[in-house]
């Protein structure tokens, strides 16, 4: 079992679509091609009934985009808008700037960066964390879950909810994804990172010992 999983019985869920995305200037449009459905991201590979649902590369993917216009593109067509309120049942476009994107993520990084660096108790931004319209608590099979009123927040409460231990930014100085949940605490370099130092490390071994493999 992948240790980075910790046992709950409170699901987050979110209203999410994916489709068609198109830029013009500052603004973002999404064409939906489904009707928006209840997504998750899963704790473990196999959690859930069907085992649908995000991993958690997703917060990781948040955290780590470079926030250009087209990494906004890409991360929409791949997830869904960021904070849209979506309803059950409603297929309409959905606009959204590129600018308020690039809010959401550099509050959630900020977010990140203190949940890493606090000791003992940390003070949230706020005292309460208010809940916001449509969300609320509901039932998903044996476990009670709560509605998310958008995938942000979702991803939010997921990071809050997450153990800080777990919580890492790659010690590489030049990694361009630093972002990372770790899989055991001692973990200092992100997946990308430490697969190209074990690469490097092999190939200065077979630099070094080649002539005697010969």
């Amino acid at each position: 079992m992948n240790n980075v999983n910790h046992l709950r019985r409170l699901r987050f869920r979110t209203l999410a679509c994916s489709g068609v995305v198109d830029r013009r200037g500052d603004f973002i449009y999404v064409k939906p091609d489904s009707y928006p459905r209840l997504n998750s991201i899963r704790a473990t590979q196999s959690e859930g009934p069907s085992g649908e649902g995000w991993d958690r590369s997703l917060m990781e993917a948040l955290a780590n985009s470079l926030g250009s216009a087209d990494d906004v593109v890409r991360f929409t067509e791949r997830y869904g808008p960021l904070n849209a309120r979506l309803k059950s049942g409603e297929k309409r476009t959905i606009r959204f700037k590129i600018s308020d994107w690039k809010n959401l993520q550099r509050q959630y990084r900020d977010t990140w960066d203190r949940m890493m660096l606090g000791r003992g108790r940390m003070r949230l931004p706020a005292e309460n964390l208010p809940v916001v319209a449509g969300e609320q608590f509901d039932w998903w099979f044996d476990d009670l879950s709560f509605k998310a009123g958008s995938l942000y927040r979702l991803l939010l409460l997921e990071l809050y909810s997450m153990p800080r231990a777990r919580l890492k930014k790659c010690r590489r100085a030049d990694c361009r994804t630093p972002y990372f949940i770790a899989e055991h605490l001692s973990q200092r370099y992100c997946t990308t990172c430490k697969n190209e130092a074990r690469l490097e490390n092999k190939r200065k071994w077979w630099s070094a010992n080649k002539s005697k493999a010969g």
